[in-house]
């Protein structure tokens, strides 16, 4: 279906192709179901497609997550977290499953579940930088600052140390609970560790100078991140 996709550039029409020449197939609504979420932004008729495709494979992972992301966007997060858990049941060796179980335990303030979800994701893959930076969350959620700050410091050389500082500073905005030394780096990062996004270089940065009472390089990286944005909207203004 994916290919099929790909090669009529149009993933609806894809999946109704899908569904006429095999009858009820779980990967054309899952198709489908994405094409809602992420294009139309129809989240019911998103869930309703992800729903028939669980139907038809219910122990698929990864339809269960796809069927969690559209209840989690609808507000229904017990059903969500209720399919996360199936999830990482049936693919217990999946960082990933367990990475967005957890994150939707910390939306629910469920700290415990979480990170005991995000610590087995970072146990399975400890370079994941999405489970990091959740996992500094729980203990910070929790009023545990040195807890988050060790977190960091658990974290494997081979990660990337401009990409880590850069995440932590765009994803949930917390280069605030950067210890000294790291928040000093953050400021030396340039656009390249954020996949070169000049707006959210430059709104990290703005945030980081605006904490150290800088107003003068707080206004000028706000400057910058204002003009990225400006041009990212006249491409995509929707």
């Amino acid at each position: 279906v994916i290919d099929l996709a790909h090669n009529l550039g149009n993933p609806l029409r894809a999946a109704a192709r899908a569904l006429a020449l095999q009858p009820e197939p779980p990967e054309a609504h899952t198709a489908r179901a994405v094409y809602y979420f992420f294009v139309r932004g129809d989240l019911t008729d998103a869930l309703r497609e992800d729903e028939a495709a669980l139907d038809l494979a219910p122990s698929n992972a990864q339809t269960l997550r796809r069927t969690a992301q559209a209840e989690q966007a609808l507000g229904r997060w017990g059903a969500a977290i209720a399919h996360l858990e199936q999830a990482a049941r049936l693919d217990p060796l999946d960082a990933r499953a367990s990475e967005v179980l957890g994150e939707a335990e910390l939306r629910s303030r469920h700290d415990v579940a979480a990170q005991r979800a995000l610590d087995r994701a970072l146990t399975l893959k400890p370079t994941n930088l999405a489970a990091i930076d959740q996992r500094m969350m729980v203990a910070l959620a929790q009023g545990d600052l040195a807890g988050a700050r060790a977190v960091l410091r658990a974290v494997p050389p081979s990660v990337d140390s401009a990409s880590l500082v850069a995440y932590l500073g765009e994803y949930f905005d917390l280069g605030w609970a950067l210890d000294s030394a790291d928040a000093r780096f953050l400021l030396t990062v340039g656009p390249d560790a954020f996949n070169g996004d000049r707006g959210a270089w430059g709104l990290v940065l703005a945030q980081q100078y605006n904490l150290r009472g800088d107003e003068h390089h707080a206004r000028a990286y706000a400057h910058t991140a204002r003009a990225a944005y400006e041009t990212q909207l006249k491409a995509a203004p929707d």
